[in-house]
């Protein structure tokens, strides 16, 4: 088992996981196209969300915009 830190909250997964697998099927994100993702404090460009491995201890910082008024 590892253990996640996405948005202050830890995730525990079986093993080590792609981003790309937590983005879509674990938290539901279908829109990619307006996230910023910090993966271990360094910014991920959207061209490597299919490639990053997230690693037992890994820290993900996820920030969507939302609209409202």
């Amino acid at each position: 088992m590892i253990r996640v830190g996405i948005n202050a909250q830890i995730h525990i997964f079986d093993e080590d996981t792609y981003l790309m697998y937590i983005l879509k099927d674990y938290l539901g994100i279908e829109d990619l196209s307006h996230l910023a993702i910090a993966h271990n404090g360094e910014v991920v460009a959207k061209e490597q969300f299919d490639s990053i491995v997230v690693n037992d201890g890994d820290v993900l910082d996820i920030v969507q915009p939302v609209g409202g008024g």
